[in-house]
């Protein structure tokens, strides 16, 4: 048996499309149910006690293979960028739910694809569903 560092997981439920891990849509997915309750103050007080973690941070390369590839890097960078925009809405009482719901849209179109409209179709989320 060869000796090496430790075995390292495999990345979950990749997306064919995307290369993204649907499985990310957990890090952001709790927060849709406060939305659709037009509870702000809940959203904000989620955000303070968890956070939205970063690709990379949720998924370490010191644990997973493959985690940004040549097929999901731009996607990832993106998606970084909407955590810390998501990160950004606790610190900020005033933020706009429609800015909310725009960038949980577009971070679960990264993650999703072409299939976005179709699953938020099929769960009926109307205040979701991308123009």
């Amino acid at each position: 048996m060869k000796e090496g560092g430790p075995i390292k997981h495999e990345m979950p439920q990749i997306n064919k499309e995307t290369g993204m891990t649907a499985d990310y849509i957990n890090e952001i997915g709790y927060l849709c149910t406060f939305f659709e309750q037009g509870e702000k103050g809940e959203i904000i007080k989620a955000l303070i006690k968890n956070g939205v973690r970063k690709y990379q941070d949720r998924y370490p390369e010191s644990e997973y293979n493959n985690v940004i590839t040549e097929k999901n890097k731009l996607a990832v960078e993106r998606l970084n960028e909407l955590a810390d925009r998501m990160n950004q809405f606790a610190k900020d009482e005033d933020f706009n739910l429609s800015e909310f719901a725009s960038t949980y849209n577009e971070m679960t179109f990264l993650i999703f694809g072409s299939e976005t409209r179709k699953n938020i179709d099929t769960k009926d989320f109307g205040k979701w569903k991308l123009d």
